[in-house]
């Protein structure tokens, strides 16, 4: 696994006021290379990143390249972009072209992620679902409790009354 980090220079740092988030270099990047960032997405060339700051396109010219690392992990971790690395599918460069294969550890790797997170979206669906039932049955509670009553002692009017709100009569 390369680490995109250790290849980015402290002078591709972000300039203050730099304020272009991932999915906005996603676009710009899908823009200057819409061969290589389309939908559904293609894998990748391995090292792809060096290969953007080698062309920088103007589009990209004041991006920075922490930036950019980012657009491609955005762009990466995408469900879609996990279920295309299968094991030989071709990898492209930014001409679109062919750059490689999808190896075996990729491959393994992109499916055993996708199933984590298929795990945990299905966790987080039955937590809500388990949270939705008891706040109805909360609910429920409160629409069974009798109804409040409260009396204007001032006046010989009392106060309608509802479960929820009290209203003068």
């Amino acid at each position: 696994r390369s680490d995109w980090s250790s290849d980015v220079c402290s002078s591709d740092l972000a300039p203050p006021g730099q304020a272009l988030s991932a999915q906005e270099v996603v676009e710009r990047l899908q823009k200057a290379y819409p061969k290589t960032f389309s939908t559904p997405p293609t894998p990748l060339q391995v090292g792809i990143h060096k290969a953007i700051r080698a062309s920088k396109p103007a589009l990209l010219e004041e991006v920075s390249m922490v930036k950019i690392v980012k657009a491609l992990q955005k762009w990466t971790r995408q469900d879609v972009y996990l279920q295309a690395l299968t094991e030989r599918a071709p990898r492209v460069d930014l001409d679109g072209r062919p750059a490689g294969k999808v190896n075996h550890k990729d491959a393994v790797s992109a499916s055993k992620r996708l199933k984590l997170r298929r795990g945990r979206r299905k966790h987080w669906h039955s937590r809500n679902e388990k949270d939705r039932d008891a706040k109805a049955s909360e609910i429920e509670k409160v629409d069974a409790s009798p109804p409040m009553i409260e009396i204007d002692r001032g006046t010989s009017h009392g106060l309608q009354y509802s479960h929820r709100k009290l209203h003068k009569v």
